[in-house]
């Protein structure tokens, strides 16, 4: 099931995207769960963990202002 997502303050579509089910809501649960266990993971040392931890951080901390503009268009501001 596909929705529209828009702007609050337009009413001007922003993007549309696919809406995720129970059953996927699910199935993305169950695969975090397995890969949480997953060796790749669950071996690997406490700091190679950090550091990929920290990478994502970084990644979101450069994209944060993107990220406050889609969370504007879609609260209105």
């Amino acid at each position: 099931m596909a929705g529209r997502l828009v702007a609050v303050g337009t009413e001007k579509p922003i993007v549309t995207v696919q809406a995720a089910s129970a059953q996927d809501v699910d199935k993305a649960v169950n695969a975090a769960h397995k890969a949480l266990r997953h060796p790749s993971w669950s071996d690997l040392p406490a700091t190679d963990r950090g550091r990929l931890i920290a990478r994502l951080a970084d990644l979101i901390e450069a994209n944060g202002e993107l990220f406050a503009t889609i969370d504007a268009w879609d609260n209105g501001s």
